[in-house]
C-alpha cells in the first residue's frame, strides 16, 4: 500500500530521494541513510 501512495504522490516506490544542501543547493554525493522523527504539534493541527 506504501508503494502504491507513494506513485500517486508521483515518488520514487521505492521511497528513496535526491538530498541537496540548504545552504549552497548542490546535491548531496554520498547516500544518507536514517531515521526520520515527525513531532506532531497539537496546538498547530486539527485532527
Amino acid at each position: 500500500e506504501i508503494e502504491r501512495l507513494l506513485i500517486l504522490a508521483g515518488k520514487d516506490p521505492s521511497g528513496q530521494e535526491v538530498l541537496y544542501d540548504g545552504v549552497t543547493g548542490e546535491q548531496f554525493d554520498r547516500k544518507t541513510v536514517g531515521c526520520k522523527y515527525m513531532l506532531k504539534l497539537h496546538h498547530l493541527v486539527n485532527d
